[in-house]
């Protein structure tokens, strides 16, 4: 670097000087400079053209016109803070097209508790049909021991207050089931309800 500089001076002297030069001396120095400088004076003279708006960026046009757009604005069905935003501004998009996701912990919770609900109802429901099968279960049993109590009284082989028992017996299952069907109708409403 130095002995650039120092070259530089006695080139710069001899010039000054206004002594003649031989050319194959002076004509690398010289083009090194001359390209240094045309190539920084052409950086900035791009710089100030963009600056001065004489040139635009890559992507931009410059000009004059009127331009028409439709605006729509757009709103969430449910109020909260706006987190993610799927499109850019400008684009164009289709009905129907999700632009944003809208956060609202109020009605996520209001969901969640519903979803809650819906599982709650379902537990319920799997819970009254096991009732069920259990209780049908149990009045085949008790219909069968009434049919054979039907039978063996008829050849006096149990007594009548046997018997009785077994038919009580077989009607209160039987009421089981019936009432078993009438909750399970009901909880199925409920359940399509919460569902639907």
């Amino acid at each position: 670097m130095f002995t650039r500089l120092l070259l530089g001076g006695a080139l710069l002297l001899l010039l000054v000087a206004d002594l003649p030069l031989p050319f194959s001396i002076v004509y690398p120095f010289t083009n090194g400079l001359l390209c240094r400088t045309a190539h920084a004076e052409s950086g900035v003279r791009n710089l100030l053209d963009r600056v001065l708006g004489r040139t635009m960026p890559k992507g931009i046009v410059k000009t004059n016109g009127r331009l028409e757009a439709t605006e729509v604005d757009v709103a969430a069905k449910y109020p909260g803070r706006l987190v993610d935003i799927t499109v850019e501004e400008g684009s164009a998009v289709k009905a129907g097209q999700v632009v944003g996701r809208v956060s609202s912990p109020e009605y996520e919770a209001q969901l969640r508790a519903a979803q809650s609900n819906v599982e709650r109802a379902k537990e319920a429901m799997a819970e009254a049909e096991a009732q069920i099968d259990e209780r049908k279960a149990v009045l085949t049993a008790a219909k069968a021991d009434f049919e054979r109590g039907q039978q063996l009284i008829d050849k006096a082989v149990i007594t009548q207050q046997a018997f009785d028992q077994r038919r009580r017996n077989y009607e209160g299952a039987e009421a089981n089931v019936q009432g078993g069907n009438s909750t399970a109708r009901r909880g199925r409403r409920r359940n399509q309800e919460c569902t639907g």
